[in-house]
């Protein structure tokens, strides 16, 4: 970051680490990649195996139960990019290759149970959707609002898991605390927290519903390269936000502000 002044705005810092810090966003998405190699093989494995045939109850079963822990696994490397991102933001001195590790070895158990669920809230639509591949007796209508209600649910959900992971490297608390005030988040400040979730969630939403092997592959190299460490950044500058008019505001009037200039 520059030596003069600190930024006066979050845009304006979000723009200073943009031009000084690029490479270490850079290097928050590989490390992150790491910890979705797992559930990359597995699905790769999956999509070469009888398991890919869905003319059965047991294979989306077994399927998407072991991605669900693969996608817990996932959870850790997001602990260590939001650890280092708000080191960053908060003018700490971070450093990726330290901060990132120190990130998870603090907050692996929290980000694992909160992917972990996430994971299965996934299964779970997959799972309806091969029950209603295999039951035609349900009627098409039905089938296609009940799909469209879960996966809205889901990316609610989402978004709420980013609040619960951006408050997780700052202030103490259960998953059930933190989750609930990001499901409050979410609703208090419903529009722009939507805005802000979609633009972090966009290579998921293209990788679900774009089945093309090329576009779903371009998308994994761009956020391993880039994406994850981008992401990351928006939505903690975003949270900061909030959690200075909300969480600072009445208990933590010291990180309000906190990274910023005057």
């Amino acid at each position: 970051m520059s030596n003069g002044n600190l930024p006066t705005t979050r845009f304006a810092l979000f723009k200073d680490i943009l031009r000084y810090r690029f490479f270490d966003l850079v290097f928050t998405s590989l490390y992150i990649i790491c910890f979705f190699l797992p559930a990359l093989f597995w699905i790769v494995f999956v999509n070469f195996s009888f398991l890919n045939t869905f003319d059965n109850i047991y294979n989306p079963l077994v399927v998407y139960s072991v991605l669900a822990v693969l996608i817990g696994l996932v959870g850790p490397g997001f602990a260590g990019a939001f650890y280092f991102i708000k080191k960053l933001v908060y003018s700490e001195g971070a450093n990726v290759h330290k901060d990132f590790f120190v990130g998870v070895k603090d907050n692996y158990k929290m980000f694992f149970w909160g992917f972990f669920l996430l994971g299965l809230a996934y299964g779970i639509i997959h799972f309806a959707e091969a029950i209603f591949y295999l039951d035609q007796s349900i009627n098409k209508e039905v089938r296609i609002v009940l799909l469209v209600v879960m996966y809205v649910a889901f990316v609610l959900f989402i978004i709420a898991t980013l609040f619960m992971s951006a408050q997780a490297v700052i202030y103490e608390g259960r998953y059930l605390q933190l989750i609930t005030n990001g499901m409050k988040f979410v609703v208090g400040d419903f529009l722009r927290a939507l805005l802000f979730g979609l633009i972090i969630i966009v290579p998921f939403l293209l990788y679900e519903f774009v089945p093309l092997v090329i576009v779903e592959w371009t998308l994994v190299g761009v956020s391993a390269l880039f994406y994850f460490g981008f992401g990351t950044l928006v939505f903690t500058l975003y949270a900061h936000t909030l959690f200075d008019q909300t969480i600072n505001k009445e208990n933590f009037p010291q990180l309000i502000r906190k990274g910023l200039g005057k």
